[in-house]
């Protein structure tokens, strides 16, 4: 079914949440391993709830216009201006699930798995020597458990149990959204590194082997961190994302 066009109100709930949005852009969490100066931020935890209030399509509106905000209060744009594309495919990945369009969700985490480890600028397993002589696990694991997460009978019930679920269960529905989106912002947002600094600005392969390492055992903790922030900001605004979500969703 075809999203129906913008009304005054989806323009004002879009315009509102992309200065929200913009303004956390503003406020860092904690530094990003590889790039000089960037740092996630609090508005990573505000993306799946975008996408849960609004759909993937305004969702994603709001944090193309929130970023160029945040880059003007800030002045950091390392991706010279397509940095909203990682944000804006969490907000995707999630207003698909919760709008009833999971299946694209699933092709779309599936896709950017499969252009990550193709890639030749990629690092697809990772030794860990206490496992064994040549043991090797995926780098992106985590990614791969969010995959099965979205794939589950279970998740048809994450956006209800995220809106209206209370505590512990709409705790653990957004929470779980929030791991599906995040890890399609975290290979989004790799796969952005990999065009700028390797075939831009032509960094070879071996130098970015040397950044994956160290990120395979970061990288779990911040994705882990990033969804339990936005299950919590998720849980705390849930009356106003239903009310939002009642009139500003994609269709």
């Amino acid at each position: 079914m075809a999203p129906r066009a913008l009304g005054a109100g989806d323009l004002m709930r879009i315009a509102a949440l992309s200065c929200l949005y913009g303004l956390t852009r503003a406020i860092p969490l904690f530094p990003i391993v590889g790039i000089q100066g960037g740092s996630f931020s609090a508005a990573d935890a505000l993306a799946p709830a975008l996408g849960l209030a609004l759909g993937p399509i305004r969702a994603a509106l709001a944090i193309l216009i929130g970023t160029f905000i945040g880059i003007s209060l800030t002045g950091r744009a390392p991706f010279l201006g397509l940095d909203f594309l990682p944000a804006a495919s969490c907000a995707a990945l999630v207003g698909l699930a919760a709008g009833g369009r999971r299946s694209i969700g699933l092709l779309m985490l599936s896709a950017l798995i499969a252009a990550f480890a193709l890639s030749p600028y990629s690092l697809p397993l990772v030794p860990i020597p206490p496992l064994g002589p040549g043991a090797r696990v995926p780098w992106f694991w985590l990614h791969l458990i969010a995959l099965a997460l979205l794939a589950s009978p279970a998740a048809r019930a994450f956006p209800e149990w995220a809106s209206r679920g209370g505590i512990p269960r709409g705790l653990l529905g957004a929470g779980c959204l929030a791991l599906c989106g995040t890890s399609a912002q975290h290979l989004t947002g790799c796969l952005l590194f990999e065009l700028f600094y390797g075939l831009l600005l032509g960094a070879p392969p071996e130098a970015f082997r040397a950044i994956w390492i160290p990120i395979f055992w970061i990288y779990p903790a911040e994705r882990l961190a990033i969804s339990a922030g936005s299950a919590l900001v998720i849980a705390a605004s849930s009356g106003a994302l239903r009310a939002l979500g009642g009139a500003g969703r994609d269709r």
